[in-house]
């Protein structure tokens, strides 16, 4: 339970587009031929790369700072 816990709040702590993208990419993923399943990974990957939370995340690790996302 402790480890599940620990999990919970490093998922918390990530972006909130970069998560729901994730979740939405695997739940698709079973029932996808590996095609489709890499043509929606990039999808999600070129949406995370345009948005303000990616910038954030940059910003932060060049100013070795914890990144505060807003799902945006």
């Amino acid at each position: 339970m402790t480890e599940a816990l620990a999990l919970a709040r490093r998922v918390a702590m990530q972006s909130p587009l970069a998560v729901r993208a994730t979740l939405r990419t695997l739940r698709q993923r079973a029932d996808a031929d590996l095609e489709r399943a890499l043509m929606r990974e990039a999808d999600a990957q070129a949406q995370s790369y345009a948005s303000v939370d990616y910038a954030e995340g940059l910003a932060a690790v060049r100013a070795k700072r914890t990144p505060s996302f807003d799902g945006a």
